[in-house]
């Protein structure tokens, strides 16, 4: 298995993992499939910053859903409480039961993010970043935007669409 492979399967695993314990069930969102399956060939047109802000722009309807995906990632937990995990697990929901139209970016953004975190493309020090604190690692990509690191990245976004299509295409 390649580093790609495994670093995207790691990512979407935990996620999922993390979202069938907040719901209590197995989540499927045609929704997240779609942003997850369309990000590929937008950061391939247009490069992976133009089309991480993108989805950034698209993400900000979503923040708070954004936040505790990205969270549910990086540590593996679902310590939500009260209205907040109310707000969440509605979230889930209706990402759930939209067909895809205009929602799931905050949740594709985190695994994207999460994603690329994980090979060192860019670092987010904050477990529950908001819309500033992605913009500010975006700013400050580590490796830059050479054309190895811009390929490696590629690639786990492939790797990520793929498993996006297998676990949440309803």
């Amino acid at each position: 298995m390649s580093i790609y492979t495994q670093t995207a399967l790691e990512v979407i695993t935990c996620f999922d993992k993390a979202v069938k314990e907040l719901l209590g069930r197995t989540y499927k969102s045609k929704a997240i499939a779609s942003r997850l399956s369309d990000f590929p060939a937008l950061a391939a047109t247009s490069g992976i910053m133009p089309a991480l802000t993108f989805y950034l722009s698209k993400a900000v309807d979503e923040e708070d859903a954004f936040t505790a995906t990205y969270r549910l990632i990086k540590t593996a937990e679902c310590r939500f409480t009260g209205e907040r995990l109310s707000n969440i697990k509605k979230y889930f929901e209706k990402v759930e039961g939209s067909g895809g139209e205009g929602k799931g970016y905050g949740v594709a953004l985190a695994l994207i993010l999460a994603s690329l975190e994980k090979i060192e493309y860019l670092r987010i020090c904050n477990k529950e970043p908001g819309i500033r604190e992605v913009a500010d690692a975006l700013l400050n990509v580590e490796r830059g935007c050479s054309k190895a690191a811009e390929e490696e990245a590629l690639q786990v976004i492939t790797e990520l669409k793929k498993l996006g299509t297998a676990f949440y295409k309803t």
